[in-house]
């Protein structure tokens, strides 16, 4: 029964070992998705960033999910005279996707999810949709905020 024991906890360990470097790995790549995500807005933004048109900054903000435990990564803020759109992760271990940032302004915010891409969750009609978050989707939506 020694044999059985020991083969028992070989396995345990193992299995525990496996564990704690995958919810690493996935935080880790949570977070790295979320830089390039802010890059590529970042980008799209570009011309009325360095026309002066805008101010975007980013903030560093903690988050603190079971499994992942607390983690640190960024915030994007975007500034257009009087208004102010945040992007704010809000985690990696979500229902139906594999992550999620909301877009938090003034009356109200947009969820973006990622699955296999960044979708928008449209809540305007009676069914909810997702739609690719696109830079069309994107400037639609900036536009409506900043109008």
């Amino acid at each position: 029964m020694k044999d059985l024991t020991n083969f028992f906890e070989d396995k345990k360990k193992l299995k525990s070992t496996y564990e704690i470097t995958n919810w690493n790995e996935m935080k880790e790549k949570w977070v790295s998705q979320i830089e390039d995500f802010f890059s590529t807005i970042k980008e799209w933004l570009n011309d009325s960033i360095r026309k002066g048109l805008i101010e975007v900054k980013e903030a560093e903000i903690e988050i603190s999910e079971e499994n992942l435990g607390n983690y640190k990564t960024k915030s994007l803020q975007i500034s257009f005279e009087n208004k102010k759109v945040e992007f704010v992760p809000i985690g990696r271990l979500v229902i139906g996707a594999q992550g999620r940032i909301d877009i938090k302004f003034i009356n109200g915010r947009y969820i973006l999810l990622y699955d296999d891409g960044w979708k928008y969750l449209d809540e305007s009609g009676i069914q909810k949709k997702l739609i690719d978050f696109d830079e069309k989707c994107f400037t639609e939506m900036m536009e409506k905020i900043f109008s």
